[in-house]
């Protein structure tokens, strides 16, 4: 949720002000990488016991090759924005749990459902005309030998 008083922009997260911050170094990460390393950054950082302290995001951001400190210069920098965007982003979803998984900003709660179970699959079968690294079958390497 935002509050917004004259200039001045306050976040409400569910969680309190930790998960507030944990959105926005999320935000940035994804602002300033490759989606796939900072899609392994975040699952990184929801793997730890303190999933919003500064020691699990130079954790995290070490382990995937990221620059802790340029996320926290983008959360101090544009960090606002990038929540802002999220934040309206939400405000276009009839979201009624989370977390709620939209792909290309469109709202379906079928997908969403589906994605959280069967993350891969759905990628998958939403990409298939260009489907994604992972989505592709492995090659089968067979040894070749000369008689």
């Amino acid at each position: 949720m935002v509050d917004r008083v004259g200039n001045k922009i306050d976040f409400w997260c569910q969680h309190g002000p930790e998960e507030c911050y944990g959105n926005m170094i999320h935000a940035c990460a994804l602002d300033s990488n490759p989606p796939k390393t900072a899609l392994e950054f975040i699952s990184c950082c929801e793997g730890q016991e303190n999933r919003t302290s500064d020691e699990t995001f130079q954790k995290c951001a070490k382990e995937v090759g990221i620059k802790f400190e340029d996320l926290k210069h983008c959360s101090k920098t544009k960090g606002t924005v990038l929540q802002l965007e999220n934040a309206r982003k939400s405000d276009n979803v009839d979201y009624g749990w989370v977390p709620y998984i939209t792909f290309n900003d469109k709202d379906d709660k079928y997908v969403s459902s589906d994605a959280e179970e069967h993350f891969k699959d759905v990628v998958c079968k939403l990409f298939a005309d260009k489907p994604p690294k992972g989505c592709l079958p492995p090659m089968n390497k067979t040894n070749v030998t000369k008689a």
